[in-house]
């Protein structure tokens, strides 16, 4: 029975050495696998929020030259109507002056 006893002895101890063993190369290969994990890239919030930025203000440039565009359109518009004014203000006074010899 003491012969068996360090059979079983022996068999415990080599199955814990085994699993010591194999501890120690999960444990080398997570040490390795730590090294070998790049970051996760995460999006570069400074450039997004610079891209952003640079749009609103190309969008606002063009919110004022087409405010400018509108006001030279009217006052082009409205001097082109006083021209009109004046020509129809001619034309009836002719036609009224031709009625009254």
């Amino acid at each position: 029975m003491t012969e068996e006893m360090g059979v079983v002895l022996n068999q415990i101890s080599d199955l814990l050495k085994r699993m010591l063993d194999r501890q120690d190369e999960m444990r080398r290969h997570f040490e390795e696998s730590k090294h070998i994990i790049r970051p996760v890239e995460r999006p570069d919030f400074k450039a997004m929020r610079e891209e952003s930025e640079s749009r609103m203000e190309e969008g606002r440039k063009r919110a004022a030259r087409n405010r400018e565009e509108d006001v030279q359109f009217r006052e082009r518009l409205l001097s082109e109507l006083e021209r009109h004014n004046r020509l129809l203000e001619t034309l009836i006074e002719r036609i009224g002056s031709s009625r009254n010899p």
